[in-house]
């Protein structure tokens, strides 16, 4: 009998240590009371108590919370858990696009210290494919990141860039509603994008908007309309598509996003029609108050088509001192 109590006691302890299961091992250890003749029935019910799987803590928030995030994404055509992946930091000043490689650059100036121009280079058969495939229905385009070069980083606004596609919204009366690319040109770390989750509230002062630009939606539940990773987007009231009585269709306009408190990017908003066209575009940033920080502020933004090259040229430049 002794010996069959001593292999017990043996299994609570192996049992216990492997899989932390002491809530439910313990009211077993009255069984060891019983007769010797009953030791085996112990040991068969240690083992179906100790290999129950406790409770995940929290189970019942997480998943109210990993819901809240997945009905959000889906309300901006974001599909969790699909192509949503981002590396921290972005891979390269380089990343490959519907077939080619695009890539971030810098111009500096003739001492090689102030950045006067930073943007980024997409060939035109990679532009013409991605207009092509997301033209005919396939809109799951992929995360697509940059990091910008070092002086940009360190010197201006711009930290990476990320592309995205929003697809043509059927029977909208919004003005953004035809498909379009946004070209977010990142003010945070790709750290720090990972967090914008939409479960803070906005709360911009005045002076962080430039005089002409109004949150978009702002009404909508439960925090205006929030998009995970980007935030909360602010447009130009005097672009055109904003024109409610001649209501000229939208090609292009400056949009900006903010999350927490403050401005997380530059984000130029271009239908694929307006690109295939391979026609320059020009656009003015206008300017805020303060973005919070001693920084370089861009107040032009240019697309332009080599034709030699065969290259679209995206780029900020024309800067400003802000604090």
């Amino acid at each position: 009998m002794m010996s069959l109590i001593l292999i017990a006691v043996h299994c609570i302890s192996h049992l216990v240590s492997k899989y932390d299961c002491t809530p439910y091992c313990l009211p077993m250890l009255k069984k060891l009371l019983l007769p010797a003749c009953f030791a085996p029935i112990t040991i068969a019910l240690l083992l179906s108590a100790c290999t129950k799987t406790p409770p995940a803590p929290n189970a019942d928030i997480s998943a109210a919370l990993s819901s809240a995030i997945a009905a959000k994404n889906a309300q901006n055509g974001i599909e969790t858990g699909t192509g949503r992946t981002r590396s921290t930091p972005p891979p390269s000043l380089r990343t490959s696009f519907y077939g080619s490689m695009i890539e971030s650059y810098q111009t500096l100036d003739a001492k090689k210290k102030n950045v006067v121009e930073a943007g980024i280079l997409i060939p035109g058969s990679a532009m013409e494919e991605a207009i092509r495939t997301l033209s005919g229905g396939n809109v799951s385009l992929p995360v697509v990141q940059l990091d910008l070069p070092a002086e940009v980083k360190k010197t201006t606004y711009l930290d990476h860039v990320e592309i995205t596609f929003v697809p043509t919204a059927k029977n909208s009366t919004d003005p953004y509603a035809p498909g379009h690319f946004a070209f977010h040109f990142l003010t945070v770390t790709p750290e720090q994008q990972n967090k914008i989750n939409c479960l803070l509230t906005l709360d911009v002062s005045a002076d962080r908007f430039p005089d002409s630009y109004a949150m978009d939606k702002p009404g909508l539940p439960p925090n205006g309309d929030c998009v995970p990773f980007f935030g909360n987007r602010a447009i130009d009231i005097t672009s055109p598509e904003q024109d409610l009585v001649n209501k000229p269709l939208f090609t292009h306009t400056m949009s900006l996003q903010y999350y927490s408190g403050r401005m997380v990017a530059l984000t130029p908003l271009i239908t694929l029609e307006k690109l295939l066209t391979k026609k320059p575009i020009s656009m003015p940033v206008n300017l805020p108050l303060t973005v919070g920080k001693d920084t370089l502020f861009p107040t032009q933004f240019t697309v332009t088509y080599d034709r030699t090259k065969k290259m679209f040229n995206l780029a900020f430049s024309e800067w400003v001192t802000m604090k």
